[in-house]
């Protein structure tokens, strides 16, 4: 016979279909809050209700109608939240958004992380998920305001590879617009600060250096001054060897005195000419102001000295 699951006096039990609504001893419900309750107190699961030989299984609950009904988020959690946590992004460069740069001036291309950054400073004593502006490479911003200063406005980038509204893109652009007021500061324009997907590849920083013209670079990463030069997306090569450019390997966060180590074996034998390896942002200076294109070399030798400590006015009291 075909059985079915129901409140009788002596509790759930399962009955002959043939004997529902014709016992006496079924328990008439009533409804509570979407479940049927018994008249003794005790609820009746409304995914019990289904037939012995239906090869369905239990509905499955049903999910909210609204967010609405999404939890609020515990204090626990709110306190986990950071102040970039929600902080506006810059869409990340896309090949079809830019026109190719006619490289009739030369250009630079700067990264952050690792070069505007003094990530791996055993001195360094801040929040790593709060960045404050002592977490600028030593004398990073006056290094970048002078290369403004003689490279001009409109020629001076940052090209950051970040995952696209990820922590670290969010991070970055708070701690640079809002904790360091960077164009401010710098004279860089905001324009001219360049988010990309990958480090090579058509959404990497060989093809934006491609697209804005870039014949110089700074970056911490030999495989990124590999991709403006030799990426074969999109390189900027005939730049960096109309204007002798330099592909500057930045020691990651600028505060040793140690250039970073590799092998010369493994770049091409054109590379090599404008591989430079730099310990800090002093060296960065040097090698500019002893090689420039001819158009700034004057103001070159004037300008690019040795920077200072740090030239944000804004600094945060130590805590405690």
């Amino acid at each position: 016979p075909k059985m079915v699951i129901m409140p009788t006096s002596a509790g759930v039990q399962w009955v002959e279909a043939s004997k529902v609504g014709r016992s006496s001893s079924l328990v008439p419900t009533r409804r509570h809050s979407g479940i049927d309750v018994l008249r003794g107190g005790r609820p009746v699961p409304p995914e019990l209700t289904f037939h012995i030989d239906s090869d369905k299984g239990s509905p499955a609950q049903t999910p909210p109608d609204s967010d609405e009904e999404t939890p609020e988020p515990t204090p626990r959690q709110l306190l986990r939240r950071r102040s970039w946590s929600d902080y506006p992004t810059t869409p990340c460069f896309a090949t079809s958004s830019v026109t190719k740069a006619p490289g009739t001036v030369p250009r630079i291309g700067i990264d952050i992380g690792g070069g505007l950054t003094r990530e791996g400073d055993p001195d360094y004593k801040g929040s790593h998920d709060e960045w404050d502006t002592t977490w600028e490479a030593p004398g990073a911003f006056d290094a970048v305001r002078k290369i403004v200063q003689v490279f001009g406005e409109d020629n001076v980038f940052l090209v950051s590879k970040v995952r696209p509204g990820g922590n670290m893109h969010r991070r970055m652009e708070q701690w640079l617009h809002d904790t360091c007021k960077f164009c401010k500061v710098t004279g860089v324009l905001k324009d001219n600060i360049i988010f990309v997907r990958s480090v090579d590849g058509p959404e990497g920083k060989g093809v934006a250096s491609c697209q804005y013209g870039l014949s110089h670079f700074v970056d911490d990463k030999i495989e990124v001054l590999k991709a403006v030069f030799e990426d074969e997306a999109g390189n900027s090569r005939h730049l960096v060897e109309r204007y002798s450019g330099f592909l500057f390997h930045f020691a990651k966060g600028g505060w040793g005195k140690a250039p970073p180590e590799v092998d010369l074996g493994d770049l091409a034998p054109m590379m090599r000419r404008h591989y430079r390896p730099v310990a800090n942002w002093a060296e960065v200076l040097q090698a500019l102001r002893e090689k420039l294109p001819g158009t700034l070399r004057e103001k070159g030798a004037e300008l690019l000295t040795p920077p200072t400590g740090s030239i944000v006015p804004f600094r945060k009291p130590p805590p405690g």
